[in-house]
């Protein structure tokens, strides 16, 4: 893939306050975006034709997820609430609200678990829990944990509060034991803002609220190199499927070759900070999200 050729080849506009979130479908044909607008909008892919919008949240739209099986959707807000909505129907299935929270009860992230089955949440406030997709049963907590991703191999969940990362072992939660931690990483000097896992589950990344990107190994624990580049807060992590590259996005849009761990290029057009990043599933687009109300979809020309 030629990444350094990476352009803007579309902007999507129709959202009226900043872009927050965005996900996109495990066969690639379609985007949903949230934002500060409260509401969920859907785009085909790769022509970027909007589709329809969802109200069904009554605050920001502040996290995204569709499950592996392309059946679910789950949303997550500040009116801390997460919603998981049948995506052939477009029927709210269950409604899970943050509880056992004594400070920012907002929804922060949500992920799923690689069989579909489990959902996990982490608030502001540093309350995350585990839930049953199918009952909207809730299962368990976690442990401090606000922003979380999980492996594509299904094999491990990371998530960080405030300084410290936690690497969860996800192999029990099928029988519905309680989940270890692998590892526990502490970064004290900053706040860590966002995580991403390598597809292979091999390597841990955080980015900070000082612009620099960690990396760790998943297995031991041990710093395998920092990125830097940016000048403020790294809001926004996605490893492309094929595990060659890494996106970044907070001030701008950076891309990198994680072999070399050498900056590839810079995606500049956002005139606002850059919150979420996707690639597509044959890692040959990237799609962002911004506070300045659009979507962008980059490329090879």
């Amino acid at each position: 893939m030629l990444y350094h050729h990476f352009q803007c080849l579309n902007t999507l506009t129709s959202h009226s306050r900043g872009v927050q979130a965005l996900a996109l479908s495990p066969d690639g044909r379609f985007l949903v975006s949230g934002g500060s607008d409260a509401t969920l909008k859907f785009w085909s892919l790769p022509s970027g034709q909007e589709q329809q919008t969802w109200k069904i949240h009554r605050n920001i739209v502040a996290t995204i997820a569709l499950s592996p099986d392309g059946k679910t959707l789950a949303s997550g807000s500040r009116d801390e609430t997460a919603k998981l909505v049948d995506l052939q129907t477009g029927e709210i299935q269950h409604t899970l609200r943050s509880f056992g929270e004594q400070g920012h009860p907002q929804i922060a992230s949500v992920a799923f678990s690689h069989d579909s089955q489990i959902l996990f949440m982490g608030t502001d406030g540093g309350s995350a829990s585990y839930w049953d997709v199918k009952t909207g049963q809730h299962l368990g907590y976690l442990g401090s944990m606000s922003r979380m991703a999980v492996s594509a191999d299904g094999k491990f969940l990371v998530g960080a509060y405030l300084s410290d990362l936690k690497i969860k072992d996800l192999i029990r939660v099928r029988a519905k034991q309680t989940m270890p931690t692998k590892q526990t990483i502490s970064t004290p000097r900053n706040v860590i803002s966002a995580v991403a896992i390598s597809p292979d589950s091999s390597l841990t990344l955080g980015g900070h609220n000082n612009g620099e990107i960690y990396l760790w190994n998943t297995h031991s624990g041990q710093t395998q190199g920092v990125l830097k580049g940016h000048s403020d807060t790294v809001e926004a992590l996605a490893i492309a499927p094929n595990g060659k590259v890494l996106a970044s996005g907070g001030d701008v849009i950076k891309l990198w070759d994680l072999a070399t761990q050498a900056e590839i290029c810079t995606l500049t057009g956002h005139t606002g900070y850059v919150m979420d990043l996707a690639f597509s599933p044959d890692s040959k687009l990237l799609v962002s999200g911004s506070l300045d109300k659009t979507l962008k979809i980059w490329g090879a020309a």
